[in-house]
């Protein structure tokens, strides 16, 4: 019999929802017949380690065609073990103290703007993590977008996820840097883009993966950034989006100019005055 064939949750009143120990709830359902105990109440059992009552039910339910607890069974034995599972995760110290990963970053710009896309890996070339919860209803574990934080600035850009758990690890995946020069936070964005994972990156048909893409105003438009950080050179986890400075340029004469070493903001990170006389930073402008 298919459990959608009989459904005491339907048409059985639950009765175990406020039943604190094993004797309560054998003797709120003593008298009641098989078909008659809810579909609720045996997820219920099964949740709160009542076995032997469980076990009474199903044994019995053998001998009686109208009775079927095998989803409700199935589904609460399902969530157990998944609980148990992740409880014996948290034994291990590195799942139960997330570690901050510096994520992969590729940036662009134009006269106008810089491009950031960011993905939730230390390296591009790797799949983006994962970030899972567990669904009741559906007794499983399934995937869900991160939830991400963005700060932006005139003098820093940051972000940071949510937890992800990769190869048994929990990790927040992060990114902070003061930008190459000033930037306009009013007319600055960003937004999550889920993107179509693309060949290595292909783990199962149709596999996606979630990014961070920012648009930064450039405070002072027209000057052609030489690296995307105030401090040189950029770290080895932002990389150039290659490719794609050609989609956001419609400006020629900014694609020919000389792209600036220095700039105020960069050369105050140094400590140092900004000379733009001779695009360097010195200690003394005089």
């Amino acid at each position: 019999m298919r459990w959608w064939a009989w459904c005491p949750c339907v048409v059985s009143k639950e009765v175990l929802t406020d039943c604190s120990t094993l004797e309560e709830a054998r003797t709120l359902t003593r008298d009641l017949a098989l078909r008659d105990i809810a579909a609720a109440d045996v997820e219920v059992a099964v949740l709160r380690g009542w076995w032997p009552l469980v076990q009474d039910w199903v044994s019995a339910s053998h001998t009686d065609p109208a009775a079927d607890f095998g989803y409700p069974v199935r589904r609460a034995t399902k969530a157990v073990k998944s609980n148990a599972d992740l409880l014996l995760k948290w034994l291990d110290p590195t799942f139960a103290i997330p570690k901050e990963v510096q994520a992969a970053t590729q940036w662009a710009q134009n006269s106008s703007h810089v491009f950031l896309r960011t993905r939730f890996t230390n390296k591009w070339s790797l799949p983006g993590a994962t970030f899972m919860r567990y669904d009741g209803l559906r007794a499983k574990v399934v995937p869900i977008a991160p939830n991400v934080t963005v700060s932006i600035s005139g003098a820093a850009v940051s972000l940071r996820s949510s937890e992800a758990e990769v190869s048994n690890r929990r990790y927040f995946y992060v990114v902070s840097f003061t930008p190459f020069d000033r930037i306009d936070p009013t007319q600055s964005a960003w937004q999550l883009e889920e993107q179509k994972a693309q060949g290595s990156m292909q783990m199962s048909l149709g596999a996606r993966i979630h990014e961070v893409w920012v648009t930064l105003q450039k405070a002072a438009p027209g000057l052609r950034w030489g690296r995307l950080t105030a401090s040189a050179p950029d770290p080895e986890h932002f990389g150039r989006w290659v490719g794609h400075e050609s989609e956001f340029s419609s400006d020629g004469d900014f694609d020919q100019k000389a792209a600036l070493m220095v700039s105020p903001l960069s050369c105050l990170e140094a400590s140092r005055y900004h000379c733009a006389q001779l695009d360097s930073c010195v200690a003394d402008c005089g």
